[in-house]
């Protein structure tokens, strides 16, 4: 999740989805979905992945490309998708 403000473990905040990472390692998919805050006056014109800062995007993929290797674990990506995929993801994964 996209915050302004620093959070703890354990911390609920209401958020919507507004893209998925699509990721695979060594156990299948492993998306990620980012979110953004209901009530955080700084994203209230964020409705898509589109409306993040592409380097920002960047700067979040590399991250989960290189958080994995402290594992030696393998991991890929096939980008950003949009909100519409995001959902799709979500309701086909829905416990």
């Amino acid at each position: 999740m996209l915050l302004s403000e620093p959070t703890f473990p354990g911390c609920l905040i209401e958020a919507k989805p507004i893209g998925v990472l699509r990721m695979r390692d060594g156990k299948g998919i492993d998306n990620k979905i980012l979110a953004v805050p209901l009530k955080d006056p700084l994203y209230q014109h964020v409705g898509d992945i589109h409306d993040i800062a592409p380097h920002l995007l960047t700067e979040i993929e590399n991250f989960f490309l290189t958080y994995k290797k402290l594992e030696a674990k393998v991991v890929a990506t096939d980008g950003w998708s949009d909100l519409k995929k995001a959902l799709e993801y979500l309701n086909k994964t829905k416990i």
